[in-house]
């Protein structure tokens, strides 16, 4: 391989030989092309020292290129790397920082959830309450100074709350009763006449009309006219199936006295047998109509307290038997009359 710097030496060679050759001989115009200087072999050695070294350097230089190239490529796949996965542990921590605190808060948000639905429901348990309250005073207020009155004669051109003032004045002679409201009430029986809805002005007021009731008996113009107390409707449907239900299984022995069923007063079919009374008292057994009377017996332990309340007959005890071979119906607490108590009487309390 002829480099530039062999081309620059065997030009300085020849330029030296000629010189040379020209002061030996200064008659010869070229030199021998056989004769050799005596300082050529030190020339070429000189030119081989060089051109090792500078083999030796080139591929020195050769080698490190090389090694910057491959240091390049490490340190381009290092980089590549490094933007590859310092996002993705960067998102892996926030993810996990975030899925922590996440959790915190969704814990406190149950905690406060649970006790603000808390809260709300005692709110709203108080407010039902007091809703409920409030309407069931507000009916009762509303019930407290109203009356109805039955019977009351009915015209075509009628001024409702004059004949209630009249009714009022005239029959209980009550001249201090102020009527707000008097309304009838329309009625699907002609021959019947409506009812009256009357409110006062206060309790006091209904109070005094319920307490003179009674003298409209002795009216002469109101003696068919009645007084009663004003009651939900809900109420007076729960009394008309009661009223219909004794009805039909009371078989006219049973009658209904404002909201209680009582047997009826006229009934000789029903009557009591060795039923025991207070001291002091007869035992009264009504059979088939007859009457007669028995001592009193005070070896029980049951006084007027223990039987069914409302008779008119003092003398009379609340405790009745079933008269044989007929049909009969039991209405009352099973509980205080079914049982092997002190006061449980067999015969009377035993049930078929």
């Amino acid at each position: 391989m002829t480099t530039i710097a062999d081309i620059h030496t065997e030009n300085n060679v020849s330029k030296n030989t000629e010189k040379v050759a020209n002061v030996g001989t200064k008659r010869c115009l070229s030199p021998d092309p056989n004769s050799k200087p005596a300082n050529y072999s030190q020339q070429c050695t000189i030119n081989n020292t060089d051109k090792s070294d500078i083999s030796e350097l080139k591929s020195l230089i050769l080698g490190l290129t090389g090694s910057m190239n491959s240091i390049c490529e490490v340190m381009t796949k290092r980089m590549d790397d490094f933007e590859k996965n310092i996002p993705r542990q960067v998102a892996a921590m926030i993810d996990t920082k975030i899925s922590e605190e996440i959790i915190k808060v969704k814990e406190q948000f149950k905690v406060d959830l649970n006790a603000v639905t808390d809260k709300i429901n005692k709110m709203v348990t108080s407010y039902a309450n007091v809703v409920k309250a409030n309407t069931d005073r507000t009916t009762y207020d509303c019930f407290a100074s109203r009356l109805v009155i039955r019977n009351l004669p009915e015209t075509e051109t009628e001024n409702v709350v004059n004949k209630v003032i009249s009714v009022f004045k005239d029959g209980l002679r009550l001249k201090d009763i102020q009527v707000v409201s008097a309304e009838r009430k329309k009625t699907a029986n002609k021959k019947k006449h409506g009812v009256v809805v009357v409110k006062l002005q206060s309790s006091a007021e209904k109070r005094k009309v319920v307490e003179k009731k009674r003298e409209l008996k002795q009216s002469r113009n109101f003696q068919d006219v009645f007084i009663e107390n004003d009651i939900p409707k809900a109420q007076r449907l729960m009394n008309n199936n009661l009223r219909n239900i004794v009805k039909a299984i009371g078989m006219n022995k049973l009658e209904m006295r404002g909201t209680r069923v009582c047997p009826k007063s006229n009934d000789n079919r029903v009557f009591k047998e060795k039923s025991p009374v207070v001291a002091g008292k007869s035992d009264v057994n009504q059979v088939n109509g007859q009457s007669r009377t028995q001592p009193a017996n005070n070896n029980s332990g049951r006084g007027r307290n223990g039987g069914v309340r409302g008779r008119k007959e003092e003398g009379i005890s609340d405790i009745y038997t079933i008269p044989n071979e007929n049909m009969f119906y039991l209405c009352g607490d099973w509980n205080s009359r079914c049982g092997d108590m002190l006061d449980y009487i067999p015969g009377v309390d035993s049930l078929p």
